[in-house]
């Protein structure tokens, strides 16, 4: 009789874990928000307004896709705020149906008539998700500060006090020339690398051309953080790589953490 009890005992024990082993499973899976923001390029609270039938007519009727309108943007280029209250074409990640009201991550597909999104994935909209894509951004942003300094030679807080045609730089001749002139940052700290004196000279192309055109083009008065690179076209300059290498005085504090070990 003791081992019929104890085989009782064994399999209600077998049977609960089996449940609780079912009901994780079912449950649905928490969405990974930093991990979806990394992913997207527009974030926004949509309702779904109809399924299979897009609002682009370069695109065929499907089942996954869905026209969505944008009530509210969490996340995205200023470029496509003008969207907000307009309907668009997404393509789904997952089932959808119309009246569904949730938070979408995308990335851009086409523009036309409307606008075309690849969905990432979804969650329940709400404030708590408009709060975790917001931390997510800034992480994501700090990340990619951290990056930069990382990667710059030489990083200061200073002001340019001169810029001048620049000396004794070959040119080079072609599509992408980029016709060089030279600015002269008087330095007041020094937070990465070292300089010899106060001034850091730093070459900025001045063409118009798309393959320059991240690269800043400075001018007398510009004041910040700035994240160096040495030039390649003259020993003892710097060039700044990208506009989001000058950065403002506020990130000063932000940056020396950064740069301490």
């Amino acid at each position: 009789m003791p081992s019929r009890k104890i085989h009782r005992t064994l399999l209600a024990a077998a049977l609960g874990l089996w449940s609780g082993v079912v009901a994780r499973a079912q449950a649905p899976a928490v969405p990974d928000v930093l991990a979806l923001t990394r992913q997207s390029q527009l974030v926004f609270e949509g309702t779904v307004v109809r399924v299979g039938e897009p609002n682009i007519t370069a695109v065929r009727p499907a089942a996954d896709l869905a026209v969505v309108r944008i009530d509210t943007i969490l996340d995205g280029p200023h470029r496509l705020q003008e969207f907000t209250g307009h309907e668009v074409t997404v393509k789904l990640a997952g089932p959808a149906h119309p009246g569904e009201r949730a938070v979408f991550f995308t990335r851009t597909w086409l523009y036309s008539e409307s606008l075309g999104l690849v969905e990432a994935g979804r969650t329940a909209a709400g404030s708590t998700v408009r709060a975790q894509v917001a931390a997510a951004r800034r992480r994501i942003a700090d990340e990619e500060m951290q990056h930069r300094v990382d990667d710059a030679s030489l990083v200061v807080a200073g002001r340019v006090v001169e810029t001048r045609p620049a000396q004794g730089v070959e040119r080079r001749r072609g599509e992408h020339e980029p016709l060089w002139r030279e600015a002269v940052i008087e330095v007041d700290q020094v937070l990465k690398g070292s300089l010899d004196g106060r001034r850091a000279v730093v070459l900025y192309p001045t063409t118009s051309d798309l393959a320059w055109r991240n690269v800043p083009k400075l001018d007398v008065g510009w004041d910040g953080v700035w994240l160096l690179a040495p030039s390649p076209d003259r020993a003892g300059t710097y060039v700044v790589p990208t506009a989001w290498n000058l950065m403002p005085r506020e990130s000063l504090a932000t940056v020396q953490r950064m740069v301490t070990p």
